[in-house]
């Protein structure tokens, strides 16, 4: 019986403690990094418009070539549309909502078990050196459970180092 209680007691703190993390975990979820590529946008802004190109590139894949794609009909520009389905990187989907030529690509990031969607921005500015780059992502209104989770497993920072490794991929295959 005492061995039963202490579980118990031990859940309940446990349930408290992870809610006062939620309470404290961030409500929204906003990064956003750049890099400089010696390339004109016309050279770099297909290797984002089309979704089959993100394997050439992205970290995630990177981190997880096994993971399995899927491509909608459209793959390129305005509703062009993959899913992917990994261990390491979960299950979800990302569809290209906007697209602007050599300009801005907008994205809408759902990710299967949680509500809600994330948006991800592309710009693309000429510079007298190449083309700007800025890849950012928003989440408004996190899921109130998953923000003990981003607050205890450091997620933002995580975002922020595979937005770079994938920016620095980028920047390697343009110019390589």
């Amino acid at each position: 019986m005492k061995i039963g209680k202490l579980i118990a007691k031990f859940l309940l703190v446990s349930l408290v403690a992870y809610l006062l993390t939620c309470l404290m975990g961030p409500k929204n979820l906003n990064v956003e990094r750049s890099i400089t590529v010696n390339a004109e946008t016309n050279e770099v802004f297909p290797l984002v418009n089309n979704l089959k190109n993100w394997q050439k590139w992205s970290s995630w894949y990177e981190k997880e070539p096994s993971m399995k794609l899927s491509y909608g009909d459209i793959t390129e520009g305005d509703g062009g549309i993959y899913a992917w389905d990994g261990k390491e990187n979960g299950k979800g989907s990302l569809e290209i909502i906007d697209s602007k030529k050599n300009q801005q690509i907008r994205t809408r990031l759902k990710f299967d078990g949680f509500d809600g969607e994330s948006f991800g921005q592309w710009d693309f500015e000429t510079k007298k050196d190449g083309t700007k780059i800025t890849w950012g992502m928003k989440g408004d209104d996190l899921p109130f459970m998953l923000r003990g989770m981003m607050l205890v497993m450091n997620q933002k920072d995580k975002m922020v180092a595979d937005f770079d490794r994938g920016l620095a991929n980028l920047k390697k295959l343009v110019e390589g």
